[in-house]
Protein backbone atom coordinates (compact mmCIF):
# COMPACT_ATOMS: atom_id res chain seq x y z
CA UNK A 1 0.00 0.00 0.00
CA UNK A 2 3.01 2.30 0.26
CA UNK A 3 3.02 2.82 -3.50
CA UNK A 4 -0.61 4.05 -3.48
CA UNK A 5 -1.32 7.77 -3.77
CA UNK A 6 -4.26 9.40 -2.01
CA UNK A 7 -6.99 10.94 -4.17
CA UNK A 8 -10.03 13.00 -3.28
CA UNK A 9 -13.18 13.14 -5.39
CA UNK A 10 -13.84 16.69 -6.56
CA UNK A 11 -17.16 16.28 -8.39
CA UNK A 12 -20.42 17.00 -6.60
CA UNK A 13 -23.25 14.49 -6.65
CA UNK A 14 -26.94 14.93 -6.06
CA UNK A 15 -28.57 12.70 -3.49
CA UNK A 16 -31.92 12.03 -1.91
CA UNK A 17 -32.73 9.94 1.14
CA UNK A 18 -35.37 7.41 0.13
CA UNK A 19 -38.49 6.66 2.19
CA UNK A 20 -38.91 3.10 0.97
CA UNK A 21 -36.97 0.27 -0.68
CA UNK A 22 -35.82 1.02 -4.23
CA UNK A 23 -33.94 -0.48 -7.17
CA UNK A 24 -31.48 1.22 -9.51
CA UNK A 25 -30.11 -0.07 -12.81
CA UNK A 26 -26.35 0.49 -12.93
CA UNK A 27 -23.47 -0.69 -15.13
CA UNK A 28 -22.93 -3.43 -12.52
CA UNK A 29 -26.56 -4.57 -12.75
CA UNK A 30 -29.63 -3.82 -10.67
CA UNK A 31 -28.78 -2.71 -7.14
CA UNK A 32 -31.21 -2.44 -4.25
CA UNK A 33 -31.47 0.20 -1.57
CA UNK A 34 -33.41 0.11 1.68
CA UNK A 35 -35.67 2.73 3.22
CA UNK A 36 -33.37 5.39 4.69
CA UNK A 37 -30.59 4.76 2.18
CA UNK A 38 -29.60 7.42 -0.33
CA UNK A 39 -30.05 7.46 -4.09
CA UNK A 40 -27.10 9.29 -5.67
CA UNK A 41 -26.93 10.81 -9.14
CA UNK A 42 -23.50 11.53 -10.67
CA UNK A 43 -22.27 14.07 -13.21
CA UNK A 44 -23.29 11.84 -16.13
CA UNK A 45 -26.73 11.11 -14.62
CA UNK A 46 -25.55 7.68 -13.45
CA UNK A 47 -27.35 6.46 -10.33
CA UNK A 48 -26.34 4.26 -7.42
CA UNK A 49 -27.58 3.50 -3.90
CA UNK A 50 -25.51 4.27 -0.81
CA UNK A 51 -26.23 2.83 2.64
CA UNK A 52 -27.38 5.50 5.12
CA UNK A 53 -24.44 4.96 7.52
CA UNK A 54 -21.87 5.17 4.72
CA UNK A 55 -23.50 8.20 3.10
CA UNK A 56 -23.73 10.18 6.33
CA UNK A 57 -20.09 9.38 7.13
CA UNK A 58 -18.58 10.19 3.73
CA UNK A 59 -20.80 12.89 2.16
CA UNK A 60 -21.50 16.47 3.28
CA UNK A 61 -23.97 19.01 1.85
CA UNK A 62 -22.38 21.57 -0.45
CA UNK A 63 -22.59 25.05 1.03
CA UNK A 64 -22.52 28.16 -1.06
CA UNK A 65 -19.29 30.16 -0.84
CA UNK A 66 -20.94 33.04 0.99
CA UNK A 67 -22.23 30.73 3.75
CA UNK A 68 -18.79 29.15 4.13
CA UNK A 69 -17.15 32.59 4.30
CA UNK A 70 -19.62 33.73 7.00
CA UNK A 71 -19.09 30.53 8.96
CA UNK A 72 -15.30 30.82 8.75
CA UNK A 73 -15.48 34.49 9.77
CA UNK A 74 -17.56 33.74 12.89
CA UNK A 75 -15.27 30.86 13.86
CA UNK A 76 -12.16 33.01 13.39
CA UNK A 77 -13.56 35.85 15.50
CA UNK A 78 -14.75 33.36 18.14
CA UNK A 79 -11.25 31.86 18.31
CA UNK A 80 -9.62 35.30 18.56
CA UNK A 81 -11.83 36.32 21.50
CA UNK A 82 -11.21 32.99 23.20
CA UNK A 83 -7.43 33.19 22.69
CA UNK A 84 -7.28 36.76 24.02
CA UNK A 85 -9.24 35.83 27.14
CA UNK A 86 -7.28 32.62 27.74
CA UNK A 87 -4.05 34.65 27.67
CA UNK A 88 -5.12 37.76 29.59
CA UNK A 89 -7.99 36.45 31.76
CA UNK A 90 -7.33 32.71 32.14
CA UNK A 91 -9.85 32.52 34.98
CA UNK A 92 -12.77 33.80 32.85
CA UNK A 93 -14.59 30.44 33.05
CA UNK A 94 -14.54 30.66 36.87
CA UNK A 95 -16.30 34.03 36.96
CA UNK A 96 -19.87 33.90 38.29
CA UNK A 97 -22.46 33.93 35.52
CA UNK A 98 -24.14 37.02 36.99
CA UNK A 99 -21.05 39.02 35.98
CA UNK A 100 -21.59 38.11 32.34
CA UNK A 101 -25.36 38.65 32.41
CA UNK A 102 -24.89 42.09 33.97
CA UNK A 103 -22.10 42.94 31.50
CA UNK A 104 -24.37 41.92 28.57
CA UNK A 105 -27.23 44.01 29.97
CA UNK A 106 -24.91 47.00 30.45
CA UNK A 107 -23.57 46.77 26.90
CA UNK A 108 -27.10 46.44 25.49
CA UNK A 109 -28.01 49.58 27.46
CA UNK A 110 -25.03 51.43 25.96
CA UNK A 111 -26.09 50.30 22.47
CA UNK A 112 -29.66 51.50 23.09
CA UNK A 113 -28.32 54.85 24.28
CA UNK A 114 -26.24 55.26 21.10
CA UNK A 115 -29.24 54.43 18.93
CA UNK A 116 -31.35 56.92 20.90
CA UNK A 117 -28.76 59.61 20.15
CA UNK A 118 -28.71 58.64 16.48
CA UNK A 119 -32.48 59.14 16.42
CA UNK A 120 -32.08 62.66 17.81
CA UNK A 121 -32.68 61.96 21.48
CA UNK A 122 -30.45 63.04 24.35
CA UNK A 123 -28.25 66.12 24.65
CA UNK A 124 -25.30 65.08 22.47
CA UNK A 125 -24.69 67.31 19.46
CA UNK A 126 -22.72 64.68 17.54
CA UNK A 127 -24.62 61.63 16.37
CA UNK A 128 -22.83 58.31 17.00
CA UNK A 129 -21.35 56.70 13.89
CA UNK A 130 -21.79 53.17 12.58
CA UNK A 131 -18.32 52.54 14.00
CA UNK A 132 -19.53 53.49 17.51
CA UNK A 133 -22.58 51.24 17.16
CA UNK A 134 -20.51 48.29 15.91
CA UNK A 135 -18.10 48.60 18.84
CA UNK A 136 -21.02 48.22 21.26
CA UNK A 137 -22.36 45.25 19.30
CA UNK A 138 -18.86 43.71 19.46
CA UNK A 139 -18.85 44.13 23.26
CA UNK A 140 -22.21 42.34 23.46
CA UNK A 141 -20.91 39.52 21.26
CA UNK A 142 -17.77 39.12 23.40
CA UNK A 143 -19.69 38.85 26.67
CA UNK A 144 -22.20 36.42 25.16
CA UNK A 145 -19.31 34.28 23.92
CA UNK A 146 -17.63 34.33 27.33
CA UNK A 147 -20.88 33.25 28.98
CA UNK A 148 -21.27 30.38 26.50
CA UNK A 149 -17.65 29.33 27.01
CA UNK A 150 -18.11 29.52 30.80
CA UNK A 151 -20.61 26.68 30.46
CA UNK A 152 -18.07 24.67 28.45
CA UNK A 153 -20.03 25.09 25.24
CA UNK A 154 -18.85 26.66 22.00
CA UNK A 155 -19.77 28.18 18.66
CA UNK A 156 -21.01 24.82 17.34
CA UNK A 157 -23.47 24.47 20.21
CA UNK A 158 -24.61 28.05 19.71
CA UNK A 159 -25.20 27.35 16.02
CA UNK A 160 -27.37 24.32 16.88
CA UNK A 161 -29.49 26.38 19.28
CA UNK A 162 -29.85 29.24 16.80
CA UNK A 163 -31.04 26.72 14.18
CA UNK A 164 -33.48 25.22 16.69
CA UNK A 165 -34.82 28.65 17.65
CA UNK A 166 -35.19 29.62 13.98
CA UNK A 167 -37.19 26.42 13.36
CA UNK A 168 -39.42 27.23 16.35
CA UNK A 169 -39.94 30.77 15.02
CA UNK A 170 -40.95 29.44 11.59
CA UNK A 171 -43.43 27.09 13.25
CA UNK A 172 -44.86 29.98 15.29
CA UNK A 173 -45.24 32.09 12.16
CA UNK A 174 -47.12 29.27 10.42
CA UNK A 175 -49.27 28.62 13.50
CA UNK A 176 -50.13 32.31 13.87
CA UNK A 177 -50.71 32.73 10.14
CA UNK A 178 -48.32 35.68 10.04
CA UNK A 179 -47.35 36.98 6.65
CA UNK A 180 -43.84 37.74 5.45
CA UNK A 181 -42.37 40.99 6.68
CA UNK A 182 -44.65 41.16 9.72
CA UNK A 183 -42.92 41.70 13.08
Amino acid sequence: MNDFMEYKKIANVKAKQMDEEFEVKTLEGTLKGNAGDYLCVGINDEQWPVKKEIFETTYRPVQDEEAVTRSNCVTKVWDEVLTFNCIHFPFFRDVDEIYYSNAIAGEVGELCNLIKHRAGGGTHKKKPSNHDVMLEIADIFIYIELLIEKYGLGVETLAKYVQLKTKINYERMEFNGASEGTL
